[in-house]
This record gives structure tokens, sequence and C-alpha cells, in this order.
């Protein structure tokens, strides 16, 4: 049996403020805001969705948003319900950081 680990490249998407805190100290559930506290990551995917989804309960602007791109073991993520979407109880590095108006896929913009 193979015990090596299986990365997975997931993102999180967070405001823009947040961004030098996260880029030093990583994507902590310790500034969770939702009753779970853990943090909330999708797959390439579910991307767009995400950034939507956090744009309109957050109130801001996509301008407002910035995308957080991690690399981990795929054990350190719980699947949730929802396809592509992943939690994670754990600090992770941020490996990236880019504007989410950039990762939006073209026919998003439409909507």
């Amino acid at each position: 049996m193979n015990n090596s680990p299986v990365n997975m490249k997931l993102f999180h998407v967070s405001r823009l403020g947040n961004e030098p805190s996260i880029m030093a100290g990583g994507v902590s559930p310790a500034f969770a805001l939702g009753k779970m506290r853990v943090c909330w990551y999708t797959d390439i995917g579910r991307l767009s969705w995400a950034i939507s989804h956090v744009s309109a309960n957050s109130g801001l602007s996509v301008a407002e948003l910035r995308v957080f791109t991690v690399w981990a073991d795929r054990l350190v993520f719980k699947r949730t319900r929802f396809p592509g979407v992943f939690t994670c109880a754990t600090t992770l590095f941020a490996w990236a950081s880019d504007p989410a108006i950039a990762l939006l896929r073209p026919d998003d913009l439409d909507k």
C-alpha cells in the first residue's frame, strides 16, 4: 500500500484587505467567520461559483476579492455535500494570490 501524500491544488476566496495577513501567516481557521471554525476551499471547477458566492454573501464586489492558491495533502481536507467544495481545520500556506476578477470565466462576467 502506498502511503505517500497526494497533494491537491485548491482555492480560497477572501477580501482584498486580508491579503497581507494570509500571505504572511496562511489561511487560518482562527479567523473563520462562520459557526464552524474551518476555512472553505474549492477546486478549479467551482472557483467561479465560490467567487460569486463570497461576493454576494459579503456585500463586496468581485474587484474587492482575492483568490489564494494552496497545495496540501488531500487528507487535511474534508469533503462537503457540494461537489468540488472542501473544508480544512488547519492553517494552510498560500502559494499565490490573484485578483478574483482575473480568474472568472468570461461567461461569468455577464451574470
